[in-house]
């Protein structure tokens, strides 16, 4: 029966949300007649323990992944689960498979290191667990190991710091991890994560000690403008080595995002890529949700490019 109850399930689309499919038992004289209106419930609950499709609930427009998903791996749906509510849909193993969903699924670290960098600047200083909810928040749930691994680079190439204490002590903890010394480091939930920014703030480091490092909106209030005149202030004697350059979920114009990743990008290489960034300023545009990046280790106040980013404008 259940079989049978799939097949039809599925025909109706790839994602059949539970108020269709319960409409259609009631209206639909094609569709079997249940004698009881509970008996659909228990339909999706079995189907679900059985593995013929799984339940899940996105939880908002901006994610990626469902706020909640059950299939057979994760176990019978709760029982505290108000299957009438809306928002729940079903979809196939297969179906869900494809999309990244699941206990089978497998978020990548490098996927989830701009979503770490962004919480990190947005928060200031939190727990590692706190970054992680933040993303579960805005991204839907991403395993632990996982997030706390994207931390770990995050902390390595210094564009985090890591301490054991409380993320709103003022008191400078005794030891402050990031950079090389974090190689053999791994952060637990419990441990205090803070962006350099902020950790300057405090008195914790000094400028010298981190470098030039943009993040946020004050990333893309002071870079974005430059990006199509890149090449050009490469040409008029910009020297400076780009440690890091990320810039994710830019709006491409006609549809998509688009993610750009540089890493100790030096002076010559910047210089031959003037024209593409030139492309790229004409057809993207910064969203809610762009991530804007850029760490210089030792910046040259002489640069032209150093000297626009800390002006905010191009000269």
């Amino acid at each position: 029966m259940l079989i049978t109850l799939g097949q039809r399930f599925f025909d109706l689309g790839q994602t059949p949300a539970l108020a269709k499919l319960r409409e259609d038992f009631l209206c639909n004289r094609r569709w079997p007649v249940l004698e009881q209106p509970a008996l659909f419930d228990q339909i999706v609950r079995e189907g679900v323990t059985k593995g013929h499709w799984c339940l899940f609930d996105m939880g908002g427009s901006e994610r990626v992944t469902p706020e909640r998903f059950f299939s057979r791996e994760t176990g019978e749906v709760p029982f505290d689960a108000d299957l009438n509510a809306q928002g729940w849909s079903l979809v196939s193993s297969q179906g869900a498979k494809q999309r990244g969903w699941g206990a089978e699924a497998r978020i990548e670290v490098s996927t989830v290191v701009p979503w770490v960098t962004s919480a990190i600047t947005n928060l200031g200083a939190a727990t590692a667990g706190a970054v992680a909810a933040q993303i579960a928040q805005k991204h839907g749930e991403v395993p632990r190991p996982v997030v706390l691994q994207a931390i770990d680079q995050v902390v390595k190439e210094g564009r985090a710091m890591t301490f054991i204490g409380d993320p709103g002590q003022e008191t400078k903890p005794e030891r402050l991890v990031h950079g090389s010394a974090a190689m053999l480091h791994q952060v637990t939930v419990d441990d205090a994560v803070i962006a350099p920014a902020e950790a300057a703030k405090r008195g914790w480091v000094r400028q010298e000690d981190v470098g030039l490092h943009l993040s946020g909106t004050d990333a893309s209030r002071r870079f974005l403008p430059l990006l199509g005149q890149l090449g050009s202030l490469y040409n008029r004697d910009a020297r400076t080595t780009i440690g890091l350059l990320d810039l994710a979920e830019l709006e491409v114009e006609g549809g998509g995002h688009l993610r750009v990743s540089l890493q100790n990008a030096k002076p010559a290489a910047m210089k031959r890529l003037g024209e593409l960034f030139e492309v790229l300023a004409g057809v993207v545009k910064p969203g809610d949700d762009t991530i804007v990046e850029i760490e210089v280790a030792e910046p040259d106040d002489n640069c032209p490019l150093i000297k626009a980013l800390k002006e905010g404008r191009a000269r």
